[in-house]
């Protein structure tokens, strides 16, 4: 009788019993089968993304590692390019004649006479701040070039020098580093180059009035026509000392240093960084002083800038802790330029040539 009952119930509510033995084999099997399957798939992908996070994570720092190092060279090099720029100095004013010059003007007995001699004057205060401005951004980059071509061999490790293995430069390190004394060393290639762009350059005459806006268009004419003396043709390689100066140990990476001055590239660089600096020549001399300062007005007698070129020439060179504000901020123009660090860029981030 209980049975029947219990039958009976079930046969009035089958379809919710069927439902319900549906639900629950289904429950089962999501527990039993499916959930485990479930868990497992989530926890190989969670741990997969951990995996790949970890992974950009390193791969992010290491770059940024690399980047850090990079723009510690270029701050190194700008730092060993200051130090030479003193004893430089003293070479390059020995290349002019400026007193005797001042001398003739004195000495003038008629005005075609003084007139010849003012022109004299001239030629050689535009071409002293001329190859002084050119002189130090060659400086510059002769030392980014040497830097960064030592540091990316540094940083690869490849030297097989074990004196590197303790951070000590290697000897063909120090060599290449010390190449650039070369130049230092010998300042009348860009000083006759300048000279001798001065005096083609006829469109300035001692008592033409000229602004800021007329002496960068004059500095720009300059400096494109010594371009065409110092690195048009391949001539580049010339800043740097000859193969028979007996540094043997860096003459792999004197090649590569010559093979970059050689090319056109640079030449494209530089002529930027030219440019950027006929400029600011304007706006440093003002700041000299005296009737310098005027041309933050409008126009002067070009003939009254010839002791703020000479003060100026002198004073880029004076980059120390005790130097002036113009050899600052001409290194830090330089430095602040984008065609100057893409090009160190892309001589740094290259695969080293030196191999284990």
């Amino acid at each position: 009788m209980v049975v029947q009952r219990i039958w009976n119930f079930i046969s009035r509510h089958r379809k919710k019993f069927i439902f319900t033995g549906i639900l629950a084999g289904g429950a089962y099997y999501f527990l039993k089968v499916k959930l485990p399957k479930v868990q497992e798939d989530f926890f190989d992908s969670l741990m997969k993304e951990l995996a790949a996070g970890a992974a950009s994570s390193n791969g992010q720092a290491e770059e940024q590692q690399r980047r850090a190092s990079f723009q510690k060279h270029q701050e190194v090099s700008d730092s060993y390019a200051r130090k030479g720029l003193r004893s430089f100095l003293a070479r390059h004013q020995g290349c002019f004649k400026i007193d005797q010059c001042h001398a003739k003007v004195k000495a003038a007995s008629n005005s075609e006479m003084k007139v010849a001699a003012f022109k004299e004057l001239q030629v050689e205060c535009l071409a002293l701040l001329a190859s002084a401005a050119y002189s130090l951004n060659v400086i510059l980059m002769l030392h980014r070039v040497q830097f960064n071509i030592a540091g990316r061999e540094a940083a690869a490790g490849q030297s097989g020098d074990s004196s590197e293995a303790n951070g000590e430069p290697s000897a063909a390190m120090q060599e290449l580093i010390s190449s650039t004394d070369f130049f230092l060393e010998g300042p009348a290639m860009v000083v006759n180059a300048t000279r001798k762009a001065v005096q083609e350059t006829t469109s300035l005459q001692p008592e033409t009035a000229v602004s800021t806006s007329s002496l960068s268009s004059f500095f720009k004419e300059v400096f494109q026509k010594v371009d065409k003396d110092i690195w048009a043709d391949s001539k580049g390689s010339a800043l740097l000392p000859p193969d028979a100066a007996g540094l043997a140990k860096a003459k792999p990476f004197l090649d590569e240093a010559r093979d970059y001055l050689e090319s056109p590239h640079l030449l494209h660089v530089f002529r930027s960084v030219s440019n950027v600096t006929a400029e600011r020549l304007p706006q440093e001399l003002a700041k000299t002083g005296g009737k310098a300062s005027a041309l933050k007005e409008g126009t002067v007698p070009l003939a009254t800038l010839f002791g703020g070129c000479i003060t100026l020439g002198k004073n880029l060179f004076q980059a120390d802790p005790d130097g002036t504000e113009s050899a600052e901020a001409s290194i830090r123009s330089f430095a602040d330029q984008t065609v100057v660090s893409q090009f160190c860029e892309a001589l740094y981030f290259q695969e080293a040539s030196m191999k284990k």
